[in-house]
């Protein structure tokens, strides 16, 4: 699932460049599984406003996808 919504996040930040990549991380994960989405908003791991993937709110974000499994 992760590499997944890696890609199509990626290709969703490359075709609208006024989306941050966490954004459309967590758009992305919010239409595959909206209950775990909101159970992530707002929280350490929120990837939203995250504009790299190296950003501690991304990798976290990540885990816990990893983690759900």
């Amino acid at each position: 699932m992760i590499k997944e919504l890696l890609k199509q996040a990626y290709l969703d930040v490359k075709l609208s460049r006024h989306l941050r990549i966490g954004q459309a991380m967590f758009n992305r994960l919010y239409d595959v599984d909206p209950e775990f989405a909101d159970s992530l908003r707002g929280s350490d791991v929120d990837p939203f406003y995250a504009d790299d993937y190296e950003d501690e709110r991304v990798q976290g974000f990540l885990k816990a996808i990893e983690e759900r499994k």
